[in-house]
């Protein structure tokens, strides 16, 4: 008996312990978030300055682009197609993919960094 109590009441030790770790993480991840500090790796429409997020006009001019085209119709293998055809690459330097584009769309409309056009 105390040596399942032992185990019983270490692992709930450990259970509290990997709580307390992911409310950290959590409320560091949203202070970051907030203040525009870098948490993950560089979204696209942003270059790394240090821990600071600052803004690329290309990357962003590329973005908006990318947001009209899909207004007008274009499917993501459209897109891709076109951005293909006029070269342009991704932050690691290789080609857009369907899935890439819908990331990009999807992450930036939910984070109001573009404004959709309205129909």
């Amino acid at each position: 008996p105390y040596g399942r109590f032992t185990i019983n009441l270490l692992s709930s030790l450990y259970e509290m312990e990997l709580e307390l770790i992911k409310d950290r993480v959590k409320d560091t991840l949203k202070m970051k978030k907030e203040t525009g500090k870098v948490y993950s790796k560089v979204p696209y429409g942003y270059d790394r300055n240090g821990d600071e997020l600052v803004e690329n006009k290309k990357e962003k001019r590329l973005l908006n682009k990318i947001i009209r085209l899909k207004d007008n119709g274009l499917s993501y293998k459209d897109i891709c197609d076109y951005l293909k055809r006029n070269r342009y690459k991704t932050k690691k330097g290789t080609n857009f993919s369907k899935g890439v584009v819908f990331s990009m769309i999807k992450t930036h409309l939910k984070n109001g960094n573009i404004t959709p056009k309205l129909v």
